[in-house]
């Protein structure tokens, strides 16, 4: 990547004030807004309704009357249940370099949800029916070029993306988490203070089993060999040797068991963060309750 970089540089021309200036991001243009007749006040939103509060009502709503929408008839399945719908932020393999060469992730390592947002690679909010991350190769896909251990929630349906980690030996995982699990993923110490049990993953949902069961998209419920014998078909594919084999199949049997949340933590655990302590439950119904 560094070659690459310096053969481009070779090429430009002398750094000089007639060919330099701001990057597109780096300024904000200031809009400005009509007065109206409020002299400047309201800077022209008006004096009430939605559009004074800033509350706008989403994109073919019509205020009082049926949104579009709903009445044509080719929108309802595409706007059907929108409200509902699982969002994933999406991160780049461009990203994940970066934060590498940061020194915020560490090569050779476990990286899942909890690692991209302590190390500020990204941000979710469970309120927002945010449900993880979703990797994808838009940009990235000539530069990338770590050994991870990633998890992450959903994937693009090309196999570029997985193939740019596997072939510098690392692997990939999809992993279901539910609301609550992803709310003690992103603030664990806050979770832990609050004297709570760790809760329970729960099963993905039924339109979405055979996503994670799928050996093809690295799904958390496939078994280690047939990942394994997906990991050879895509290399012959792409024409590409695989190597770190012994560590690879090591991560595989080190994944997460399909009802817990942290790497190490048991379900129904209680961590004491000031005594430094970690509570197991004695009772064998609550083994048996967070054992299913």
């Amino acid at each position: 990547m560094y070659d690459k970089a310096l053969k481009l540089v070779r090429k430009f021309p002398r750094v000089s004030l007639n060919n330099i200036s701001d990057f597109e991001e780096a300024l904000r243009r200031h809009r400005r807004r009509g007065r109206g007749a409020t002299r400047g006040r309201a800077s022209g939103r008006g004096r009430d309704g939605l559009q004074h509060y800033g509350n706008l009502e989403p994109v073919g709503n019509t205020g009082t009357n049926t949104p579009k929408y709903k009445t044509i008839p080719k929108y309802l399945e595409f706007y059907k249940d929108w409200q509902d719908r699982r969002q994933y932020i999406p991160i780049s393999l461009y990203r994940l370099q970066y934060l590498i060469d940061q020194e915020r992730l560490i090569e050779h390592s476990t990286i899942d949800l909890t690692t991209l947002i302590n190390c500020r690679g990204t941000t979710v909010d469970p309120d927002e029916n945010q449900y993880g991350v979703r990797l994808h190769n838009e940009r990235g896909l000539d530069v990338f070029q770590g050994c991870i251990n990633i998890e992450v929630q959903w994937l693009d349906e090309t196999e570029e993306t997985v193939a740019a980690i596997e072939r510098h030996g690392g692997l990939i995982t999809t992993s279901w988490y539910d609301p609550i699990s992803i709310k003690w993923l992103i603030d664990p110490l806050k979770m832990f203070r609050s004297g709570c049990p760790i809760p329970r993953r729960t099963l993905p949902p039924t339109s979405c089993v055979n996503y994670y069961s799928s050996p093809e998209k690295r799904g958390y419920l496939a078994t280690a060999p047939e990942i394994m014998d997906a990991r050879k078909r895509l290399a012959n594919r792409h024409g590409y040797e695989l190597t770190n084999e012994d560590v690879v199949f090591r991560w595989l049997e080190e994944r997460k068991h399909r009802s817990q949340i942290y790497y190490g933590l048991e379900p129904g655990w209680i961590v004491n963060v000031k005594d430094r302590l970690i509570l197991k439950p004695q009772s064998d119904k609550l083994e048996e309750y967070y054992k299913k």
